[in-house]
C-alpha cells in the first residue's frame, strides 16, 4: 500500500516539474515576443520621424536636440 502512495507522489512530482518547465518556456517565449514587438515599434517610429523630417537623424547632439524639442512640445501625450 505504501508503494502505491509513493508512486502517485512520484508521478505528481514529475508532472509538476514538467508543468514548471512548460511555464518557464512559455514565459521566455512571451518575453521574446514582447521584445520583438517593441523593437518593431521603435523602428516604425524612427522611420516615421525620418520620413516627416525627410532626412536621417543621427545619434548624438542632433538626436538629443530632437528629443528635447519633443519634450518641450509634449507631443507624446497624444500617443
Amino acid at each position: 500500500m505504501a508503494s502505491s502512495y509513493e508512486d502517485r507522489i512520484s508521478k505528481l512530482q514529475k508532472r509538476r516539474a514538467e508543468l514548471l518547465a512548460q511555464e518557464k518556456k512559455l514565459t521566455a517565449q512571451q518575453k521574446a515576443a514582447d521584445r520583438k514587438a517593441r523593437t518593431r515599434r521603435l523602428i516604425a517610429i524612427g522611420a516615421g520621424v525620418e520620413s516627416v523630417l525627410q532626412r536621417q537623424v543621427h545619434e548624438g547632439d542632433e538626436l538629443n536636440s530632437f528629443l528635447d524639442l519633443l519634450r518641450i512640445y509634449d507631443i507624446g501625450k497624444e500617443f
